[in-house]
């Protein structure tokens, strides 16, 4: 491996094999010398617009605080004269690997891989931060079955002014790098990112997720005729996924103004456990979207919104697990 020194005298890295090879740099899976922890350190490709991104990417995790649904930040240690951000390692991998391994789609499994990446955006909104860039292959699975959301080099601050204008909740891109297949109308059309944009994105992800692994064209196709009729996307996912189908509906419209909140998907995400946990074996739960006012803007006040966590199961390998919701 590569012995990478660290911020402090005598911490050092070996990096091994790369785990993930993105547009901005290269994820190698890699041990801490003193612990034996694995971690994941992202090393940029050489190109100054690219070190940028790196530096935003920084700026943005170091300014987050810890979420079980956000990937650990861990800090950095340099590598050929280079910064490189370390991470934390999720055993299982990123979402777009697994759909042949594990069936995320029905109702249960859904609503807790869901749920999860809904309280890891909505903290992200909280705390007035746009992902940008979400996506099955940004969203990992930890061993217990969590799943915590990464790569933060498009993420933005809504305060952040360098390279973009910003007014109040909108964030207008001067660069045009970003997945355009993930991507909302408004940011195909004009560049522009709402927190409700993010929500866009979450959903093609889920979309990924019910498909069982499709590439989005059908969607990218849609949202660049800016067409409300969902007939074409909807016929790559199974009637009987009720739950996901219902979710789709709600986070996919053309209007980003009609889309619910992450929080407000959480919340309704929740509250079908809930009922789902005292419904008979042969009955059945409808979600409920409860949305926000629409001129509710988001704070930096303490993060206490979105619902608590269900405890996990800590199986390391094996079939997923997802632990009911309290009755």
């Amino acid at each position: 491996g590569t012995k990478i020194e660290g911020g402090r005298p005598g911490v050092t890295v070996d990096a091994g094999e790369i785990v993930g090879d993105g547009f901005f740099g290269i994820a190698k899976l890699a041990t801490r010398r003193a612990t034996g922890e694995r971690v994941v350190i992202k090393l940029q490709k050489i190109d100054q617009r690219m070190a940028n991104e790196e530096l935003d990417e920084l700026q943005v995790l170091a300014g987050l605080g810890s979420h079980p649904n956000i990937v650990r930040f861990l800090g950095t240690v340099t590598c050929n004269q280079k910064i490189a951000l370390v991470t934390g390692y999720c055993a299982r991998g990123s979402l777009d690997k697994l759909h042949s391994q594990f069936d995320m789609c029905t109702d249960e499994c859904f609503a807790r891989v869901a749920l999860d990446v809904c309280n890891g955006v909505g903290y992200l909104h909280e705390r007035r931060v746009i992902h940008r860039d979400i996506a099955c292959r940004n969203l990992f699975m930890e061993g217990n079955g969590r799943v915590v959301l990464g790569d933060f080099g498009l993420a933005r601050k809504l305060d952040q002014q360098r390279i973009s204008t910003v007014e109040k909740d909108v964030y207008k891109c001067h660069q045009g790098i970003f997945p355009r297949m993930w991507a909302a109308p408004e940011s195909l059309e004009s560049s522009v990112f709402y927190y409700e944009s993010d929500v866009y994105m979450m959903a093609v992800a889920f979309w990924e997720i019910l498909s069982g692994g499709k590439r989005p064209d059908v969607l990218h196709r849609r949202a660049m005729d800016k067409k409300e009729n969902m007939l074409p996307v909807m016929e790559l996912v199974p009637l009987e996924l009720r739950l996901g189908r219902r979710i789709l509906m709600q986070c996919l419209k053309i209007d980003h103004a009609a889309r619910p909140r992450a929080k407000d998907v959480a919340g309704a995400l929740s509250e079908w456990k809930s009922k789902l946990s005292r419904a008979s074996k042969s009955g059945s739960a409808e979600i409920i979207f409860r949305k926000s006012s629409p001129t509710q803007s988001y704070s930096n006040s303490p993060y206490d919104s979105l619902p608590q966590e269900v405890p996990y199961d800590n199986k390391p390998t094996g079939e997923l697990v997802y632990a009911a919701a309290d009755s």
